[in-house]
Parts: structure tokens; sequence; C-alpha cells
């Protein structure tokens, strides 16, 4: 009796799956695309690889994103105005010129509500920071290393990442 249980609802599932399926992808289910898609991700050199390129899927916002070998994913520089070659938006974080007894240099880390806080607040955290005492005379650099998406151990990945290139935060 346990048998004949398990066998339909393997079944069951094997069956919702497979119209769940047919549902996202609007379009039935074959094992020779999928196998054909695996293959196309393994080797990136085929032709039917680029031509799979050619038609980004996903979010478009995806097809922006490139891997980056210490920190997970950055933004992809190339040919982006606004975003500086470490994939990251505004001036790269590492300046000496900042790293003296004039200047306070701040890394702001987060996820997209970090990021904005940089794109469309900067000017007021720099103004707030100026009011604590001691930075009242200081020029305050703020280093935005934050990116929509980003989660714990990312944010810790980028402070180490540029830390060991010479980024100097206070």
């Amino acid at each position: 009796m346990w048998g004949l249980t398990i066998f339909f609802a393997v079944g069951t599932v094997e069956f919702a799956s497979w119209i769940a399926y047919s549902i996202v992808r609007d379009e039935d289910f074959s094992y020779r695309t999928v196998q054909s898609r695996r293959d196309q991700r393994l080797d990136p050199g085929s032709v039917s690889a680029s031509v799979a390129r050619t038609k980004p899927s996903g979010p478009a916002y995806l097809s922006r994103q490139v891997i980056h070998p210490y920190i997970g994913f950055v933004e992809d520089p190339t040919g982006r105005k606004h975003v500086n070659s470490h994939g990251f938006f505004g001036p790269a974080p590492i300046d000496d010129r900042h790293a003296n007894a004039d200047s306070v240099s701040v890394a702001v880390l987060g996820g997209s509500v970090a990021a904005y806080v940089w794109a469309d607040g900067r000017n007021e955290l720099e103004r707030e920071i100026k009011r604590i005492g001691k930075f009242a005379d200081k020029k305050i650099h703020i280093a935005n290393l934050a990116l929509g998406g980003m989660k714990q151990p990312q944010q810790l990945m980028a402070m180490n990442y540029f830390l060991s290139l010479g980024a100097h935060f206070d």
C-alpha cells in the first residue's frame, strides 16, 4: 500500500513540475531542449551559445552585471559612464589623496538602500558627518561599495577587497 502511495505522490509531483515548467517557460518541456541549454552553458564558445547570448534571458538588470572573483557580482564597467573600473557606481574608492589628516574617508556598504543613499543622499550624509565636531573642518570622501542585491558576506568581501588593494577608510 505504501509503495502505491509513494508512486502516485512522485507521479503527481512530476506532473505538477511539467505543468509549472510549461507555464513559466511558455513552452512544452523537452529533455533535449534542457540538455541543449546545459551544453551551451558548459561550452560558451560554441556557435549555438553565441546565438543564445544575443537574446538575454531574465530581467534586463542581470545583463548589466558580471561575476567578480572576490565579491560575487558587480556592474559591468565596459562602456558604462557612471561605473568605475571595479564595477561600482561613482569614482574608484582607492585614492591616496584622501588618506591624510585633513580628510575623512567613508565607505557606504550594503544593498540597494545603501546604493541609493550614496547616489541620492551623499551630500546630506557629508553634511551630517561634518556636524560631528572633530570632522567639521575635514574634507569628506564618501566611497560607494554598495550594489542592489548584495547580501552578506558580499559587503564584507567588498570592504576586504578594497582594503587589500590599499584603500583607506576611517
